[in-house]
């Protein structure tokens, strides 16, 4: 049976594209790594979501806002959207909630299976490095769940930024503090979009880290949740405090992509120290 156009693009891509994309990405983060296939098994040939549409559809909504610094008559088409935004803000957060949840259980039962089945001494006879092994079954983790971090990310961007900008437009009216308001939403924005891998490798790094630690799945999965509930708490009560509008935008735009950062070294550190210490 003769393959359709579209079945013929499949195919193309997943010969020749895997390959291509995975050429740019260090060798503990290509889906050809044999410890990745290991843990994707069938479904390795995955696809990241493609950055020239998140950056095309990102450029027009940053156009959009701009372009309320002339005309207010852009205020009124962002509010019509708030609306359908509420509406689907819940299911957006949905999708994201249950990536995340599943990250954190894959995650801290990956290491934890390796202490289990006493597989871990084996593992590390291989030519990967202690760390390369540590960022592989992160890494592993997330490559399984970039449909949904593709759907997250458009979500973001269609439905999110009416409801960053009336925040913004309410908290700094443009009548007496112009271009606040923009500006910040614009950040706000490109932070939202950056901080979704981010935070979905945090989860993994944690979830690899408590492994390590507790060597058992319950203790480990119980852990992880403990600590992904404290970050996701500091983060949003670091948002009530009173501040000015640069800070306000640094707590919005750059904390939540300066922690996640952090907290990914700090418990990669943790978890080849916790490793190696045997």
């Amino acid at each position: 049976m003769a393959l359709t156009p579209a079945q013929l693009e499949i195919a193309r891509r997943i010969a020749h594209e895997v390959p291509d994309m995975d050429s740019t990405l260090p060798n503990w983060a290509k889906r050809t790594n044999p410890l990745i296939r290991r843990h994707l098994k069938d479904g390795w040939r995955v696809f990241p979501p493609e950055l020239d549409t998140i950056l095309k559809w990102f450029i027009l909504q940053m156009v959009i806002l701009l372009v309320s610094l002339v005309f207010d008559l852009v205020y009124v088409y962002l509010m019509m959207l708030v609306l359908v935004s509420a509406l689907f803000f819940p299911f957006m957060l949905y999708i994201y909630g249950r990536v995340l949840l599943t990250i954190l259980s894959d995650s801290a039962h990956l290491m934890a299976d390796e202490y289990e089945n006493d597989t871990l001494t084996l593992l590390r006879t291989t030519p990967l490095t202690t760390r390369e092994i540590v960022l592989s079954k992160i890494s592993a983790t997330v490559w399984g769940h970039m449909d949904d971090l593709a759907l997250t990310i458009f979500f973001t961007l269609i439905f999110g930024t009416p409801m960053i900008a009336l925040f913004y437009l309410l908290e700094y009216p443009p009548s007496q503090q112009p271009g606040i308001s923009q500006i910040a939403s614009i950040l706000v924005l490109a932070a939202s979009i950056i901080r979704l891998p981010l935070e979905m490798f945090m989860i993994g790094a944690l979830g690899v880290m408590m492994g390590a630690a507790a060597r058992i799945k319950r203790n480990a999965l119980l852990g992880t949740a403990v600590l992904c509930l404290f970050y996701f708490l500091l983060l949003n009560l670091a948002r009530l405090i009173p501040l000015a509008w640069y800070w306000q935008v640094f707590v919005d735009a750059a904390l939540p992509i300066i922690l996640p950062l952090v907290i990914i070294w700090g418990a990669v550190q943790a978890t080849v120290y916790l490793i190696t210490r045997d």
